[in-house]
């Protein structure tokens, strides 16, 4: 009909077209199955869809590894408000102070650099409350309030947890469940679920330390039944720990191998959970974290009096108990972990800035400890 409206979108013919009798014959390959569901329907348009970037989508083979993200509005409309919040401050604030201009444009660069981090992220900044709201994110929380209990101090808490992330950077090629964006490692491990654990650690710590304990065995006041049989669990006292690192060469290294033997530890749960196929949400580990957590106490009591006591000439019987069970689990997951093709060496990439950082650490230990024994 000459008056018909013509389709939006032209249906395919089907009329079979004959190729010229002086081309080359063309050779299908019927073998390469092609899925109907992905090609474009003649009656609706291919809108994309907000699951990922429309780009990287049709660029799929030549973009392959790169990470995608969402367009959501709420994503745009949070980074135009950042845009618009850095505009109002350039233009509202002149300052004749270079210094303070210098440290405007650091602080800029840096915030522009966090705003493309935040588009390439899968998973965006207004959607954390997943990873906080997580039973793993409270695991985490715990186990570093616990770790700020054993060892009762900042310093020796915070080297604790970089070196602990810079372990999974290290071994990703070997455990699943290490690979994870520097997002998250930054922001929800160290910076998130690891200062939260230390800060209730340390308040947990300051209420110890100002209690008072009475073990005379008079009862000065009247307690309920329950009262008194919860504390017989309480501790003889409670001071805290100085470990004092840099004051000698002998005790710098000894606190090394206490961060070592931690870190050992940590990592024994994670290849004892692959190599044994152990799942994460297993009892196992749950009993055997809270075992660790309880004989670590007392252990890490006994090495801090090792370290700083020059009358201690040996360690105590939970400290010796707690490296035994290292080496022991150690030994178990490397048992294991034959014939497995994760278990693989770390690349070159990886293993060469380690071992550049472990010379020049040693180089700057020597010097330094070697000037201050001069200095003496």
């Amino acid at each position: 009909m000459s008056g018909a409206t013509p389709p939006r979108y032209p249906l395919r013919s089907r009329r079979q077209v004959q190729a010229p009798q002086n081309a080359e014959t063309l050779v299908l390959d019927t073998k390469e199955k092609v899925d109907e569901a992905a090609l474009p329907s003649p009656i609706r348009s291919p809108v994309p869809t907000t699951s990922s970037n429309a780009f990287r989508t049709s660029r799929e083979h030549n973009l392959e590894g790169m990470l995608g993200f969402k367009e959501e509005p709420r994503q745009i409309l949070f980074l135009f408000l950042l845009v618009i919040s850095v505009a109002y401050y350039s233009f509202t604030h002149d300052s004749d102070d270079i210094a303070q201009n210098v440290r405007n444009g650091g602080i800029s660069a840096a915030f522009i650099f966090l705003v493309y981090c935040f588009l390439q992220t899968r998973d965006g900044l207004l959607s954390l409350h997943r990873g906080v709201s997580s039973i793993w994110f409270l695991a985490h929380v715990t186990g570093w309030w616990g770790k700020m209990c054993m060892f009762r101090d900042w310093r020796f808490c915070w080297v604790l947890g970089i070196g602990f992330e810079l372990l999974e950077l290290i071994f990703q090629c070997i455990i699943p469940d290490f690979q994870e964006c520097w997002w998250d490692s930054l922001f929800m491990d160290l910076l998130g679920a690891n200062f939260l654990g230390m800060c209730l650690g340390r308040l947990t710590l300051k209420y110890l330390e100002t209690k008072e304990y009475d073990w005379s065995g008079k009862r000065s006041e009247q307690r309920g039944y329950f009262s008194r049989a919860i504390s017989q669990f309480t501790p003889f006292s409670w001071s805290r720990y100085d470990w004092e690192v840099f004051s000698s060469a002998k005790r710098f290294f000894m606190v090394l191998v206490a961060l070592f033997v931690c870190l050992f530890s940590e990592l024994n749960a994670f290849f004892l959970l692959t190599t044994l196929s152990i799942p994460k949400d297993s009892n196992l580990n749950k009993y055997r974290l809270a075992v660790m957590f309880m004989l670590g106490i007392p252990a890490a009591a006994e090495y801090y009096e090792f370290v700083t006591d020059p009358k201690c000439y040996r360690l105590g019987q939970n400290a010796w108990m707690m490296c035994c069970i290292i080496v022991f689990e150690m030994l178990v997951w490397v048992k294991f972990s034959e014939g497995l093709e994760q278990m693989t060496s770390p690349p070159f990439d990886v293993v060469a800035p380690l071992v550049t950082f472990s010379v020049l650490f040693s180089l700057w230990m020597l010097l330094y400890f070697r000037k201050k024994v001069r200095n003496i």
